[in-house]
């Protein structure tokens, strides 16, 4: 199974999932949407990973990239 994970901060990582997804053979890709990096295509994994963070889902205007995530989670 492949694994997309989105992290949204540097100290908000997959930990223990990362393991358990790579104990069972599973692929994990990890796109850092606050560095700027773009999801991949839906197409290309069968789970999404959403991480969390000390950001609220309506602080647009700190974290700009909240929007188009919300619209890719859709």
């Amino acid at each position: 199974m492949k694994v997309h994970c989105i992290q949204h901060v540097s100290f908000e990582t997959p930990a223990y999932l990362e393991e358990i997804i790579k104990k069972h053979d599973h692929t994990l890709m990890t796109t850092h949407i606050y560095k700027g990096d773009v999801p991949v295509d839906p197409s290309e994994f069968e789970m999404l990973l959403l991480m969390g963070g000390p950001m609220s889902v309506h602080h647009h205007a700190l974290y700009p990239w909240l929007k188009d995530e919300k619209k890719y989670i859709q």
